[in-house]
């Protein structure tokens, strides 16, 4: 696996769980965000931001994973994520 399996595993890791089966759930099986609301029972506004910080906490942590590995400044991070 290269470097952004790896970076993308370890920022996955650290998700909670919610977060993680909300994004999969979401993504990777087609939920809508009815039915996301409604299985945990919450507003659908609820889930989308659920959805939005769970994705930029995955995209700030690859970004940090792999600037650093790849000896980035935070501009040169920042500017990809």
């Amino acid at each position: 696996a290269g470097p952004w399996k790896h970076a993308l595993d370890e920022a996955f890791a650290q998700l909670t769980p919610r977060e993680r089966n909300v994004l999969r759930l979401h993504y990777a099986d087609g939920w809508s965000l009815e039915r996301l609301a409604a299985t945990y029972k919450v507003h659908r506004a609820t889930v989308a931001r659920w959805i939005a910080a769970a994705k930029q906490q995955v995209l700030t942590e690859v970004g940090q994973r792999l600037g650093s590995g790849l000896g980035l400044s935070a501009g040169e991070i920042q500017s990809v994520t």
